[in-house]
């Protein structure tokens, strides 16, 4: 017994067909491998000087809202209260994956600070206006937070200079990060970032004078 010559044919044909699906699968896969090689992933904001707004960094990488008007061009937005409308009284893991949208009140989240951080060195520059416009700073030129296992400690800030007087944030550091439903402070009987005295998960040395 053996095959027909026309069942032959059939099967070569669809030998063909397959083959021709097979080349328009890699030249797709090639093509969009090609537009990844065109938009590389940068390593920091500072390769955003010139176009501040949304863009994907490393490591991951993930969104960051960079900047570049308000205290020179290379820096990464880690939180930003303008107008009010969010509630930062947010639990612990609202805190560790970062909430709300970069056009308003945001907060980055602790995991992608801390592998920025971790990372490489960074800085830290904290502006503050007030409701008549008044203006106050405070930079250190070292920024860092370890991750999740050590509940987020602030664990370098460096020297700090700046027109807000008072360096406050010093007075927190090698805290933990404490929220609502975590309390690391080590602060007496209470939870500093309850509502009643802050309302909002920071590295608390104290339950006032945060920034």
């Amino acid at each position: 017994m053996k095959s027909s010559w026309r069942n032959k044919r059939s099967q070569l044909i669809n030998i063909a067909q397959q083959i021709y699906e097979l080349k328009n699968e890699i030249h797709i896969c090639a093509k969009k491998l090609k537009s990844c090689e065109e938009k590389p992933i940068y390593s920091d904001c500072n390769d955003f000087s010139d176009a501040p707004g949304i863009h994907k960094i490393n490591p991951d990488p993930f969104d960051v809202l960079c900047d570049s008007a308000t205290a020179g061009p290379g820096w990464t937005v880690i939180q930003q209260r303008i107008n009010g409308k969010e509630d930062f009284y947010r639990n612990w893991t609202s805190y560790r994956e970062g909430f709300e949208a970069f056009h308003g009140d945001f907060f980055l989240g602790l995991e992608k600070i801390h592998r920025l951080t971790r990372a490489q060195p960074h800085e830290l520059y904290i502006h503050m206006e007030g409701f008549v416009g008044d203006i106050k700073y405070r930079g250190y030129d070292q920024f860092a937070i370890s991750g999740e296992k050590d509940q987020y400690t602030l664990i370098t800030l460096g020297k700090s200079e700046g027109s807000a007087t008072d360096d406050n944030l010093e007075y927190h550091k090698d805290r933990k990060f404490t929220t609502y439903d975590r309390d690391n402070d080590n602060l007496n009987s209470f939870n500093c970032a309850s509502r009643d005295n802050n309302g909002g998960g920071w590295w608390y040395g104290a339950c006032t004078d945060r920034y």
